[in-house]
């Protein structure tokens, strides 16, 4: 391991840290050491909404995400051979506030599924029969058993780089996919071009709270290693990815909020922020 960074700070959250940084020789992925404890976490978490930051979570409410809540959504199922008719089963791991589950029972009628986070389920989440919420630490060894089901689909969106012990955290995720079913995550990519010119500018780039940030070849040695330890043989992948953002959001990240708010009917445009997908599909193998 290099030294990247010594005694940072979160960049909203002033008092959490100080953290240092390091990146790996091997695969050239980010990592957090010493990790920040489960006390340090909760507190840092109690401070946000649906665990994201309040301010991120404003602009989101001003500039819903949906293109990319949908893009993740249509890659995942696409990859995974889901027909908006199949009749299948999901988990989303690390839900926030349950956007990923509605897209999921919206666009597939047969589909049913459970949401996992580390809080409780939103108010602001709509009843739905075919929908159900687990609080679940995502941190703890063995999480795949508390939930206790597996699922056709596993689906994990921006959670890989919060958690404690990463390669534990996929090992998990692997654990829920039933045989034959595919596994799709989505993270920042600490190798992509967008990080190595913003630098700490990089919007991924969050000390204390994104602890672990993978390169492609970090990530798809990781899910490898998972899908042995759960003897899945074949069909991992990894990709780079654009996301597609509303200007306003971006707008508004920038702390040109006022600006944003007149951009609001401008269509979300793809954005090569530096993020990867990645995990597997049996089926396809």
């Amino acid at each position: 391991m290099r030294l990247l960074a010594r005694d940072v700070f979160h960049r909203r959250v002033r008092d959490h840290g100080p953290v240092t940084i390091y990146g790996c020789d091997k695969c050239g992925s980010m990592g957090t050491w010493p990790v920040p404890s489960e006390a340090e976490l909760t507190k840092l978490y109690a401070a946000f909404d649906d665990g994201i930051d309040p301010a991120l979570r404003r602009l989101r409410g001003d500039a819903p995400p949906t293109a990319w809540y949908e893009k993740a959504v249509r890659r995942a199922t696409t990859m995974a051979g889901l027909s908006r008719d199949a009749a299948f089963t999901w988990i989303d791991v690390g839900a926030g506030a349950g956007e990923i589950g509605e897209l999921l029972n919206r666009n597939f009628p047969n589909a049913t599924g459970v949401s996992v986070d580390w809080h409780a389920r939103p108010p602001r989440l709509a009843a739905d029969a075919r929908h159900k919420w687990l609080a679940c630490d995502l941190n703890a060894p063995g999480f795949a058993a508390t939930i206790g089901a597996k699922a056709d689909l596993v689906i994990s969106l921006s959670v890989w780089e919060h958690v404690r012990n990463p390669d534990q955290f996929v090992r998990e995720a692997v654990a829920l996919v039933k045989p034959g079913g595919a596994l799709y995550l989505v993270c920042p990519d600490f190798a992509s071009i967008a990080r190595q010119l913003l630098r700490r500018r990089w919007p991924y780039w969050i000390p204390g709270e994104h602890l672990h940030v993978p390169t492609r070849t970090g990530a798809l040695m990781s899910v490898k290693r998972a899908m042995a330890a759960n003897g899945v043989e074949s069909g991992g992948f990894v990709h780079s990815i654009s996301i597609p953002y509303p200007l306003a959001y971006v707008m508004g990240y920038a702390g040109l909020e006022r600006a944003g708010k007149l951009l609001r009917r401008v269509p979300p445009i793809s954005l090569p922020v530096g993020a990867l997908e990645t995990g597997f599909c049996a089926s396809r193998a």
